[in-house]
């Protein structure tokens, strides 16, 4: 605790000796206030004895002292509140940046599926080519033969048809994967 000092204060031409742990300029400060509030009481009711002079400005500082209080408490409970609202945003803050953290695995885990099925589709069309070429050798060794040309054209059509198929199921997964790969852009 502090040292407290001796000061010599004048409220309405009286002269008190007090004991105080602030400084001589706040000293001063609630003096100043304490005469003038004195002085405006006088000023608006001149009649008045001294004590009674007292006794307003005791009733006026304590008034102010309890609006002050009031006010204090306010601000308190205000400062309890934005401080249990950052800590809610602070949650919930926390809970996006786990949330994100987990959409960009999410996102990560997408991108090896979309380069997986990517693979997969190439070696498709790599398996596609391999066919082509191979029908293409089968139509030129039996060109002459009619028996074997109709069922190779059989076979040719029941190749295209899942050619077709598979192209349809490529177009869709590429679909798909435009929609997701456009999802995680």
């Amino acid at each position: 605790m502090s040292e407290k000092t001796k000061y010599n204060i004048r409220i309405l031409n009286n002269t008190y000796t007090i004991k105080s742990d602030k400084s001589e300029e706040a000293i001063d400060e609630i003096t100043s206030k304490i005469n003038s509030k004195l002085s405006e009481l006088r000023k608006n009711n001149p009649n008045l004895k001294q004590e009674m002079l007292l006794s307003l400005a005791l009733l006026y500082f304590s008034e102010e002292i309890t609006n002050n209080d009031l006010e204090i408490s306010n601000l308190r409970d205000e400062i309890d509140s934005f401080r249990q609202e950052k800590r809610t945003i602070k949650e919930k803050n926390e809970n996006f940046i786990k949330n994100i953290n987990q959409l960009e695995k999410d996102n990560l885990k997408l991108k090896e599926d979309i380069n997986l099925y990517l693979n997969n589709i190439n070696k498709l069309n790599q398996y596609i080519e391999t066919l082509k070429i191979e029908t293409s050798n089968y139509l030129q060794e039996l060109e002459g033969k009619n028996n074997t040309i109709k069922k190779l054209n059989d076979n040719m059509d029941n190749l295209r048809r899942d050619y077709t198929q598979t192209l349809i199921i490529v177009n869709s997964v590429k679909r798909e994967l435009e929609k997701i790969k456009g999802k995680v852009l």
